[in-house]
C-alpha cells in the first residue's frame, strides 16, 4: 500500500500543505525543496495522481453539493450558482465529480447522510442550510467531511467558510455615515438564516456604538426581490423618512430601489441604497448599486479544498472568513 501524503510530509519533515503545494508546482515554494520532496516521492511510491489515490483508497469519485434554499429562493436570485461555480471548478482540477442533490428543506424525505450513504459520497458541501433544520444534528456528528458556506455547524468534521459578514457590514456603515447619513434603514432576511442574523446584529452593534441604532428602521425581509420590493413601498410613505438603506442582499436592495421609483423617490438624491453580495444585476441597475461585494466563487473553492485536505489528511482551518469589499457605484449620495 502507497504512503500517505502525512506520512511523506513526516519522512521530509514538512507540513502535509507542503507536499501539497510541490506537486501542485505552487510558487510559494522554492525549486530546491520542491526537487527534494518529488524525488522522496517517487523513491517511497507516493502517488498524488487524484484518480490513482481514489481508486487505491476506494474512494468516491463525487463530492455532493445540497442547495437547500431553492424552494424559497430561485437560483437566479441566489448567490449559490456562484457558490457552484467555485466547487466545479475546483473539483474540476482535482479530477472529481460533483453530484448536485435536488432535495430542498421542504421536499427531503431522508436524512442528508443516508442520502449520501446511498450515493458513495465522500464528503458533502451544504449551501441554504439554516439553523431550524431538523435535520442538522445528525451533520455534527458525521465521520465524512461536511462543509456549510455561511452555517457554523460546529461539528467534528464540519468547516465553515463564509465571508467576514461583520467586517462587510460596517464597511457599508461607515461609509454611509462618511457620506452624512444617520437615519440608516436595515432590510433584515429570513431568521432561521444564520447569516442574515450575523448581518443584522452587526448593524444593530455598529448603529448603536455611534448612538443611531432605532428599532423602527429594522424591516424583515426575506432574501428575495419580492420582500424588497415590499419594503421599500413601506419605506417610501414613512415619515419622517429615511435618507438611507441597508439591504442584508443585492435582491432585496434592488427591490426596493424599483418600488422606490415606482412611487417617485430618487435614488440617491432623495435615498441612499447599499446591498450586500454585489451580483452581476446590481452593475444595471438605475442607478448602479452601490454594495459589499464578497467572493462566492472563492468561497465555493474553499469549500472544496476543505474536503479535499480532510481526505488528504492535510490540518485545516475550522473556520475560513474571506474579505469583503466595498463596491462604490451610483445609489449613494451625499446627506446634508
Amino acid at each position: 500500500m502507497s504512503i500517505t501524503i502525512k506520512e511523506l510530509a513526516k519522512r521530509l519533515d514538512v507540513s502535509p500543505g507542503t507536499v501539497s503545494k510541490a506537486f501542485n508546482n505552487r510558487k510559494d515554494i522554492s525549486e530546491g525543496l520542491k526537487t527534494r520532496i518529488l524525488a522522496t516521492a517517487k523513491e517511497l511510491g507516493y502517488t498524488p495522481n487524484p484518480i490513482a489515490r481514489r481508486l487505491s483508497l476506494n474512494r468516491s469519485q463525487m463530492v455532493g453539493v445540497f442547495i437547500l434554499s431553492r424552494h424559497d429562493i430561485q437560483l437566479q436570485e441566489s448567490m449559490a450558482l456562484q457558490f457552484l461555480d467555485g466547487i466545479a471548478d475546483e473539483a474540476s482540477r482535482y479530477n472529481y465529480d460533483i453530484l448536485l442533490f435536488t432535495v430542498t428543506r421542504n421536499t427531503v424525505k431522508q436524512s442528508y447522510m443516508e442520502l449520501c450513504r446511498q450515493k458513495k459520497i465522500g464528503g458533502a458541501i451544504f449551501i441554504g442550510l439554516t439553523i431550524d433544520d431538523p435535520l442538522i444534528v445528525e451533520l455534527k456528528e458525521t465521520d465524512i467531511p461536511i462543509v456549510a458556506i455561511d452555517c457554523d455547524l460546529k461539528g467534528r468534521n464540519t468547516p465553515l467558510i463564509s465571508s467576514d459578514n461583520t467586517y462587510g457590514i460596517q464597511l457599508g456603515l461607515q461609509y454611509l455615515i462618511d457620506m452624512g447619513h444617520s437615519n440608516i434603514g436595515f432590510l433584515k432576511a429570513c431568521n432561521a438564516s444564520e447569516v442574515s442574523n450575523i448581518r443584522f446584529k452587526a448593524y444593530k452593534d455598529f448603529l448603536m456604538q455611534k448612538g443611531l441604532y432605532e428599532s423602527q428602521y429594522v424591516y424583515e425581509g426575506d432574501f428575495s426581490r419580492e420582500s424588497g420590493y415590499r419594503i421599500g413601498k413601506e419605506i417610501a410613505l414613512r415619515k419622517p423618512p429615511l435618507t438611507a438603506i441597508f439591504a442584508a442582499c443585492d435582491w432585496m436592495a434592488i427591490g426596493a430601489m424599483q418600488a422606490l421609483k415606482e412611487l417617485g423617490i430618487r435614488v440617491p438624491e432623495d435615498i441612499s441604497v447599499v446591498g450586500f453580495d454585489n451580483i452581476v444585476q446590481g452593475e444595471w441597475t438605475e442607478p448602479a448599486l452601490t454594495t459589499i461585494g464578497q467572493d462566492g466563487i472563492g468561497m465555493g473553492r474553499a469549500a472544496f479544498r476543505s474536503i479535499w485536505n480532510w481526505w488528504e489528511q492535510i490540518n485545516t482551518e475550522q473556520t475560513v472568513l474571506l474579505n469583503p469589499e466595498l463596491i462604490v457605484r451610483k445609489s449613494v449620495g451625499f446627506c446634508c
